[in-house]
C-alpha cells in the first residue's frame, strides 16, 4: 500500500517503486528489487531486522524462526548474487550493529548465521557438500564471489581432467604445511636438495601469476595454472625430499616451503582439502561422497 500512497502523493516513481521493492523478496521464488533504490532500501530493512533481532537473542533455533531471519538472509543472498555487489557481510553487519547493545558477540553470531544459510542453500541448489565446504574455507564475506567460486569448482570437479591433480596437489601441501611455524619464511641458504630448489624456483616464477588471476576473478584459469604448474614438482618434491628430518632449521624451512605453494590458492578460492574421495560401490558401480556434513 505505500506504493500506492507514495503516487497519490505525488512523490517519484523511483520512491513508490523503492517503497514497494523494500519487501522483496518476500518468499522463496519471489521476484527480487530491480531498482538501486529499492535494492538499497532491501538489503539495509533486511540487515537491520536480523541485526535487531541477533542483538537481543532472537535466534532462530531448530525449526523454530518466529521473525522470519532465515528468510531475510535468503534474500539477502539472494540479491547480492543477482546483483553482483561486492558487499562485504562483515563491514556491514558491524555498521548495522553500531547501535544495538552486545554489539562484539552478534557480529560473529550472525556472519556463523550466513555460513549455515549459505550452506543450506547452495546443497538446497544440488552442490556437493565437500564442495561447498571447500569454498566456505576460503571466506564468503562477499557472497556473490562466493556463489562464483562454487559453481567454479564444482562445474571443475565435473569436467576438468585436471581434478585429481588439483585435489591432490591441495590436499598434500596442506596436511604437511599446516604443520609450519605461522612465522617464517623459506631461506634459501637451506635448499638443500636439487627437488626443493626446483619447486621454491617453480614458486617465484608463477606465484604473481596465480595470484593475478584471482585478483581478476578468473578462478577457473587459476586453478588450471595453480595445477599445471606445481603438480609435477610437489610430486617430485615429496618422492625425493624427506621433510620431517631431524635438523629443525631444515625442517620448518621445508615445512614453510610447502605452506607457500597452498597460500596463492587454497585460503582464496577454495580448500580442497576438505574434498572427501569418491566411494565406489561395486555392487552397483555408483559414486558417493560420504555422508553430508559441515567441514571442520
Amino acid at each position: 500500500m505505500g506504493c500506492h500512497y507514495a503516487r497519490e502523493e505525488g512523490l517519484p516513481e523511483e520512491v513508490a517503486c523503492a517503497i514497494k521493492e523494500h519487501y522483496m523478496p518476500r518468499y522463496a521464488g519471489d521476484e527480487l528489487p530491480q531498482t538501486r533504490l529499492g535494492t538499497i532500501l532491501s538489503l539495509s530493512d533486511k540487515f537491520d531486522a536480523l541485526c535487531a533481532c541477533f542483538s537481543v537473542g532472537l535466534v532462530p533455533t531448530g525449526s523454530q524462526d518466529p521473525y522470519g531471519l532465515r528468510r531475510q538472509a535468503q534474500g539477502i543472498i539472494r540479491i547480492l548474487e543477482s546483483q553482483r555487489l561486492p558487499l562485504s557481510l562483515q563491514n556491514t553487519i558491524a555498521a548495522s550493529l553500531e547501535n544495538f547493545p552486545g554489539r562484539g558477540a552478534a557480529v560473529k553470531e550472525i556472519i556463523a548465521f550466513f555460513r549455515d544459510r549459505l550452506y543450506q542453500t547452495f546443497l538446497e541448489r544440488g552442490h556437493r557438500y565437500d564442495i561447498v565446504n571447500a569454498v566456505l574455507g576460503a571466506g564468503f564475506d562477499n557472497v556473490s564471489d562466493f556463489s562464483d567460486r562454487v559453481s567454479v569448482i564444482s562445474k571443475l570437479s565435473e569436467t576438468a581432467d585436471f581434478w585429481g591433480d588439483l585435489v591432490a596437489l591441495a590436499e598434500r601441501t596442506f596436511n604437511i604445511g599446516k604443520n609450519a611455524p605461522s612465522a617464517g619464511e623459506v631461506d634459501e641458504r637451506l635448499l638443500q636438495q636439487d627437488e626443493e630448489r626446483s619447486l621454491w624456483d617453480v614458486y617465484l616464477r608463477n606465484k604473481d601469476k596465480i595470484t593475478s588471476l584471482i585478483d581478476k576473478n578468473k578462478y577457473e584459469d587459476a586453478s588450471r595454472a595453480f595445477s599445471d604448474v606445481f603438480a609435477e614438482p610437489v610430486h617430485a618434491f615429496f618422492d625425493k625430499v624427506f621433510v620431517n628430518v631431524e635438523d629443525e632449521r631444515l625442517r620448518n624451512n621445508r615445512l614453510v616451503l610447502v605452506k607457500n605453494i597452498n597460500l596463492p590458492y587454497a585460503p582464496r578460492v577454495a580448500d580442497l582439502s576438505k574434498i572427501v574421495p569418491p566411494v565406489v560401490k561395486a555392487e552397483y558401480g555408483a559414486v558417493e561422497f560420504g555422508e553430508a556434513g559441515f567441514g571442520a
